[in-house]
């Protein structure tokens, strides 16, 4: 989905985790699962929209992050949760540009961007 979004030329502006799962439905009881609905507010990206290097994608995500992650706890998001609208935050820095690639010009496709997002979320989330 986030591939068909970004390829058809929207950009992520923001998540909003969203209550939508309640404590006594079937397959939540004694499980892990996700106690909101992360939905993603996406606009058409500028046209004035520029590539960036992999070195610039990952440095703006280390600079913002972090910020992301705690207005998320500011709303008390569930922490189950947290990681999964964390990713929407990622996603936001990687659609803003017309596309991120690595110095050789190969780009860094929403695979490679959601593992370089996971493994930040990680380090923010360990300090």
């Amino acid at each position: 989905m986030l591939s068909g979004l970004i390829q058809a030329g929207f950009s992520v502006v923001g998540t909003y985790p969203m209550r939508t799962e309640g404590r006594a439905r079937l397959n939540a009881q004694g499980t892990n699962a996700l106690a909101s609905s992360v939905v993603l507010v996406c606009r058409p990206r500028p046209e004035e929209a520029r590539l960036a290097l992999r070195t610039e994608f990952l440095q703006a995500l280390r600079e913002e992050l972090p910020l992301a992650l705690r207005e998320l706890q500011k709303v008390n998001i569930a922490p189950v949760d947290l990681a999964q609208a964390a990713i929407g935050a990622g996603m936001a820095v990687y659609s803003r540009y017309s596309g991120v690639i690595y110095t050789d010009g190969r780009p860094v496709d929403v695979r490679e961007a959601l593992t370089s997002i996971n493994r930040i979320l990680d380090e923010t989330l360990a300090h």
